[in-house]
């Protein structure tokens, strides 16, 4: 049996089990609609911490702002009690919102 050097490669292409692989893992690494899912809610998850961290961050830097004088580096009694203040009036408003958000959505 006389194999010319063209079939040869023909041969070799027919039988390349890495060419023929490929689509197949390609298909078995995509991910599950689930999968998909809660990589989506997971990323929602870490989008919305971000969001509050930075929101902390301004209230943080607004209530300093506003109560921390030029004393020293600490703060004196009156000051704690105004960023204490700031920082309640910031949560109450940020939980009626919510809980104003929330009702909105159950009426719908």
């Amino acid at each position: 049996f006389l194999v010319t050097p063209f079939a040869a490669r023909v041969d070799r292409r027919a039988l390349d089990l890495n060419s023929l692989a490929k689509p197949l893992l390609t298909m078995a690494e995509q991910p599950s609609p689930q999968q998909m899912q809660a990589a989506m809610q997971m990323a929602q998850q870490q989008m919305a911490q971000q969001q509050t961290a930075k929101q902390l961050e301004k209230v943080i830097e607004k209530c300093f702002n506003k109560c921390a004088g030029k004393s020293g580096d600490r703060l004196d009694k009156k000051e704690q009690l105004c960023v204490g203040s700031c920082f309640d009036v910031y949560f109450d408003t940020n939980k009626a919102v919510t809980e104003a958000l929330v009702a909105r959505q159950q009426k719908s």
